[in-house]
């Protein structure tokens, strides 16, 4: 994409170009909008004083090292995750038999007590803890390495993106969220912010064992699902899409963990899934079977 602003004078036009700067919120492909919003932004820059060598001159200012987030940044990524979930349970009870079940609910509601969750975030290397005490309707409170925030807020549709209104500590912002991958990115005036969603455990033990002898195929979380690309008796290589699933307001592609032939396929388009639950399951080779049995 190629960017060109105008504008009266130097100040004006850098303002402008800041300004649209912001507005390209790029996932999945490596790009250099940060590095150009980091230029845009520097001293010498704005005062006309480029030349061929700024870049290495000035290159611990336009490639910092990169800082932990801020805890208004991790708030934000941890509701919206709340706020997704709630969406994806609302659709799911919607699609039910027992629309009015009270279990088919995300909000949190508890009779005579707080309900408290924790939810871990990887902000590059680090994991972060957040303890997330439900206050209320689309209202928190969070925990952040002993400091505590009241959160609010709620999600607006916007096309491939979500836009999430929200108030920390009185403080009102406005930000867009995507879920792409395992991975959960904020852009807001700051920038853009990137949060890695932990692999649960029991999907990185399968993962880590080749899928399982018997499957290894899991929902990541709850959902429905949309697609169904294969039937039992199937032979799949790895990595090829076994279903389409919608969660979070995305559509998930479920990949084969493993080469092999799919026994059974456990679903079927339309249904709820659970969060960790086997999708397909795969024929036993005979020697494994052997050495289950002698086990």
């Amino acid at each position: 994409a190629k960017l060109v602003v105008w504008g009266p004078d130097r100040p004006a036009a850098l303002n402008k170009l800041k300004h649209c700067l912001h507005q390209y919120n790029i996932v999945g492909l490596a790009n250099n909008v940060t590095f150009l919003s980091q230029l845009s932004s520097h001293a010498e820059f704005a005062a006309g004083n480029v030349h061929t060598g700024f870049i290495d001159l000035h290159e611990a200012q336009l490639f910092p090292e990169r800082q932990p987030l801020p805890h208004t940044t991790l708030c934000q990524a941890a509701l919206a995750m709340l706020l997704m979930e709630e969406d994806q349970m609302r659709l799911s009870t919607v699609m039910s038999q027992d629309p009015f079940s009270p279990f088919a609910t995300a909000a949190g509601r508890r009779l005579n007590h707080t309900f408290t969750r924790k939810v871990s975030l990887n902000d590059g290397d680090n994991k972060v803890q957040i303890d997330i005490s439900y206050s209320g309707e689309a209202t928190y409170r969070m925990q952040i390495s002993g400091h505590s925030y009241s959160v609010s807020g709620f999600l607006r549709s916007g096309g491939d993106m979500e836009e999430l209104r929200c108030t920390i500590d009185g403080n009102r912002s406005l930000a867009r969220v995507v879920v792409h991958g395992n991975s959960l990115h904020v852009f807001s005036m700051d920038g853009p912010h990137e949060v890695h969603l932990p692999t649960p455990k029991y999907v990185a033990k399968l993962q880590g064992r080749g899928g399982a002898s018997s499957g290894g195929a899991v929902a990541p979380m709850p959902g429905v699902i949309e697609k169904v690309h294969v039937s039992a008796g199937d032979t799949v290589e790895k990595g090829d899409p076994l279903m389409v699933m919608i969660a979070m307001k995305m559509e998930h592609v479920i990949k084969a963990p493993q080469a092999g032939v799919l026994q059974r396929v456990l679903f079927k388009q339309g249904d709820k899934v659970d969060k960790g639950q086997e999708l397909v399951v795969y024929q036993l080779d005979q020697e494994e079977s052997d050495g289950e049995e002698e086990s």
